[in-house]
């Protein structure tokens, strides 16, 4: 049997991995999954904030322009975070500042998404289909669970992009 919180494939009354229950459904198997799905997602999240590493840090690197060196402009990288994997979940959390560098893009934009546990810092390069007709745009994350996330850009009309799900592993 697969487990209907964490997927893990498990024989028993329960899960080992999450603990959740053995369900077993009677009757119309869809309908009664939808009754229960309410119940399995609170589980889910629950067991997550448990068991996730929710002092992990995600941001956006960027390159800030600090001057000229001749003719070549000099940038140094910088790291704005979102917030910790626990701030993030279930929320749109959004950089205060706008960000320019979008205008014209016509094509896929990538961005260097930077994941640190403390220790170790990752990078994550994700794609974002280009956005027409705009130079400044916000950058904001988005978490339904701690091991996926997705990137959505946003300027004064609302969203205008979001990346596909991406792995914080």
């Amino acid at each position: 049997m697969k487990c209907l919180v964490c997927g893990k494939e498990y024989d028993g009354a329960e899960c080992p991995e999450c603990r959740f229950p053995n369900v077993q459904i009677i009757g119309d198997y869809d309908e009664e999954l939808k009754k229960l799905q309410p119940k399995i997602e609170e589980y889910r999240k629950e067991y997550l904030k448990k068991n996730a590493n929710l002092s992990w840090k995600i941001g956006l690197r960027v390159l800030r322009k600090i001057g000229f060196e001749g003719e070549r402009v000099k940038a140094i990288p910088e790291v704005f975070y979102f917030g910790t994997i626990g701030d993030i979940l279930d929320k749109d959390i959004w950089l205060d500042n706008p960000f320019v560098g979008f205008a014209n893009a016509n094509k896929e934009v990538a961005l260097d998404i930077v994941i640190s546990d403390g220790t170790n810092t990752s990078n994550k390069n994700v794609i974002i289909p280009g956005v027409k007709d705009t130079v400044y745009l916000n950058v904001g994350i988005y978490m339904s669970d701690a091991d996926t996330f997705c990137i959505k850009l946003k300027d004064k009309r609302g969203i205008v992009g979001m990346s596909y799900p991406c792995s914080v592993k």
